[in-house]
């Protein structure tokens, strides 16, 4: 490796490490403390947005009523009227987490539980962050994920890779049972035009690697947020025009497809191995939490 250089930020000490043979120039120094610093607060607001999605959704499910026809506990019309302004928010969890906008929000236990496995998450890589010591690696020259020259990575050695194998992939992680991985974070600070944006979001991502021992089981594409609120949007001015036209004795031919079919078109099919993505899966894998983490702190 070159020659490293170590720099504060805040209170942190951050050791920045360049490839054989290299120097890490002022501007890259700049590129990675902008990237850490960036990353915390990101990470911070996606903590306190998530507890508030707690808060109320709690608030929500203790106000459900009894239904006298089916027997179940379900939300009133008022509930249902306070979550509106959460649409955005659900959008996120969905491209996220595979999370499916419910209709009638009576499966909002699920979210409740998806929230705090979230929560739990990004708590630990924050821990991870701020732990006082950080120290970062360009990336070797031969590393190639997928065919590609990938943006960062953190090596698993045999014995954790065995760990992570023995956790499995259709089961919640107990983050803070997790040992952090033993290898650096590595993020690819001398690529040509990488921007403040790529590197902060590359580095929670691998980060949440480290302190997670998450997986890669896909990677979500940047315009994913952008094509469901579209659709979402799509939907309301239909729903709309069915409310007028009904009003008024009226039908509307081809109703609008429920919110949930047409989100499975945002959604991978198979995660990046060939195997059915899963709701489970997108909470185990790191491009969710740093999209998530990313899009609601922009929000």
């Amino acid at each position: 490796m070159g020659k490293p250089v170590t720099v504060q930020v805040g209170s942190q000490s951050l050791t920045i490490v360049p490839r054989e043979g290299q120097e890490v120039t002022p501007e890259q120094t700049e590129l990675v403390k902008t990237a850490l610093r960036n990353a915390l607060a990101r990470l911070t607001d996606a903590l306190y947005i998530t507890t508030l999605g707690r808060t109320l959704l709690d608030d929500l499910y203790g106000r459900r009523v009894l239904d006298q026809g089916s027997g179940r506990r379900v939300f009133d019309r008022s509930a249902l009227e306070d979550l509106r302004p959460l649409n955005g928010y659900f959008d996120i969890l969905a491209v996220c987490f595979m999370l499916t906008p419910p209709e009638d929000r009576n499966d909002i236990e699920g979210f409740r539980r998806c929230l705090k496995i979230v929560h739990d998450n990004l708590t630990q890589v924050h821990q991870g962050l701020s732990a006082g010591t950080v120290q970062i690696d360009d990336l070797e020259p031969e590393a190639l994920v997928l065919g590609k020259v990938p943006e960062g990575y953190v090596k698993v050695g045999p014995l954790e890779r065995l760990s992570m194998w023995w956790q499995g992939d259709e089961h919640f992680h107990n983050f803070k049972s997790e040992q952090a991985l033993a290898s650096t974070l590595h993020l690819y600070f001398s690529k040509p035009g990488m921007n403040v944006w790529q590197a902060t979001q590359t580095l929670i991502h691998e980060a949440d690697h480290k302190y997670c021992r998450t997986y890669d089981y896909y990677y979500i594409s940047a315009d994913a947020l952008r094509q469901m609120q579209r659709i979402r949007d799509s939907d309301k001015l239909i729903r709309n025009l069915q409310r007028e036209l009904e009003a008024k004795g009226q039908a509307l031919g081809g109703a609008s497809k429920p919110l949930a079919e047409q989100f499975r078109g945002v959604f991978p099919k198979a995660d990046l191995w060939g195997g059915e993505m899963t709701v489970v899966k997108a909470l185990n894998n790191a491009d969710s939490y740093a999209y998530y983490a990313m899009w609601v702190s922009d929000n």
